[in-house]
């Protein structure tokens, strides 16, 4: 039986080289206007209007290929004031976890009330930066420690097309609290999700194909261009070639003019059909065992796995078709109500006539509420706003 050894979780080290980042500030001296500068760190901030700082580091891939890995840094990270101090094509080493983060791309929405496409892409969780050891070369080293969820899809690796790769996802028990105060006794656990690839020739790969396997594994980080595909990439595609065609009919005023917009349409449309994604390349995989030594990971074949991944992936659009004659069901609905409304046809136990109701009522009467004492004067101070907010932290609208 093989020892099974210690080793983290979800951890991953990176040595890399800073790189630039663009951002776009506002130039006082030109009245205001917005211009683009590249700088080493960019502030940002989270949908959750959470002030991080964005920056790009230069990596190699397992197969050679330079690559940038863009990286968020949240406030009160170890040793963050390395990274203020460095400056671009310095070497650095982060240190963090992985996790697979959901959002939503606006680019694929439909109309005012769609929030676009769902998304999944890998992120890091920074916790340490530091300046590397003598022995570090530039490159990452991931260990992770979960189970298999769902089966591979086969997928050509984008730098190198004699590469095919097994792509899964694997999910990871660990700590959920990224920091906890002195003596509190707070703490749960939480799921996170990491997308993983293996070459399929590779010894061992079979432990990766079936779902429910229990796994320790170590690899890189590497990066590739993914094909985006579906009926709202096909949707969004198909209503920027009608804006290019209509665009055309107009004409243009010169050979320069329409050089330029032919362009700027190409590159709209490939970033809407293909992105570049990190993931975890995989170089060594071990069986996780229970505690009387039995493997609690099994190997199948990879036929046996593509086969999995077709039914996965029907569930998958059965599920999304639900999803979607579910939306249609209530616009349709509420298209509906609004055609009623509008003929004076809404019916008195209707939704539609209970929100109107709701609406037109009158408020009912305020309290009146008694004036408060002053038993001081109270010196007011301005607050200056911060980068992006109003005085009272309020987002920018």
């Amino acid at each position: 039986m093989t020892e099974q050894r210690t080793a983290p979780k979800n951890k991953v080290v990176i040595v890399g080289v800073l790189d630039t980042v663009r951002q776009r500030v506002r130039d006082e001296e030109r009245r205001g206007e917005a211009r683009v500068v590249y700088t080493t760190i960019a502030e940002g901030r989270t949908p959750l209007r959470g002030a991080v700082d964005r920056f790009n580091m230069q990596l190699v891939s397992p197969l050679g290929e330079p690559f940038a890995l863009p990286l968020e840094l949240a406030p009160g990270v170890t040793g963050s004031e390395l990274l203020h101090q460095a400056t671009a094509g310095q070497v650095l080493v982060v240190e963090g976890e992985l996790r697979q983060r959901t959002s939503m791309d606006s680019r694929y929405a439909r109309n005012a009330q769609d929030p676009g496409r769902q998304v999944q892409e890998l992120k890091l969780r920074l916790t340490n930066v530091r300046t590397p050891l003598p022995d570090e070369p530039v490159s990452s080293a991931v260990w992770l420690e979960g189970t298999v969820i769902e089966p591979p899809r086969l997928v050509r690796h984008s730098e190198d097309r004699s590469v095919q790769l097994a792509l899964t996802v694997i999910e990871i028990a660990q700590d959920g609290s990224a920091a906890v105060y002195p003596g509190s006794r707070f703490g749960f656990k939480r799921q996170v999700r990491v997308q993983v690839g293996v070459l399929v020739t590779f010894e061992h790969a079979a432990l990766l194909f079936k779902p429910g396997n229990q796994v320790q594994i170590e690899g890189q980080m590497d990066c590739m261009i993914f094909t985006q595909g579906g009926e709202v990439v096909n949707q969004t595609v198909a209503r920027l070639d009608a804006e290019f065609a209509q665009r055309e009919q107009q004409g243009f005023k010169s050979d320069q003019q329409r050089d330029e917009t032919v362009r700027a349409f190409r590159r709209r449309r490939q970033q809407l059909l293909e992105a570049a994604r990190p993931f975890v390349m995989v170089g060594y995989i071990e069986a996780l065992t229970d505690e009387a030594g039995q493997s609690l990971a099994e190997p199948i074949s990879l036929d046996e796995a593509l086969e999995r991944r077709r039914e996965f992936a029907a569930d998958l659009r059965r599920r999304r078709a639900e999803r979607e004659a579910r939306r249609a069901e209530r616009e349709a609905r509420a298209t509906q109500e609004l055609k009623a409304a509008d003929q004076g046809e809404v019916g008195e136990g209707s939704p539609l006539a209970s929100r109107i109701v709701d609406i037109l009522a009158p408020p009912a009467p305020a309290a009146p509420i008694p004036p408060r004492r002053r038993s001081r004067e109270t010196a007011v101070t301005t607050v200056p706003a911060m980068d992006g907010a109003e005085p009272n932290g309020s987002p920018d609208v």
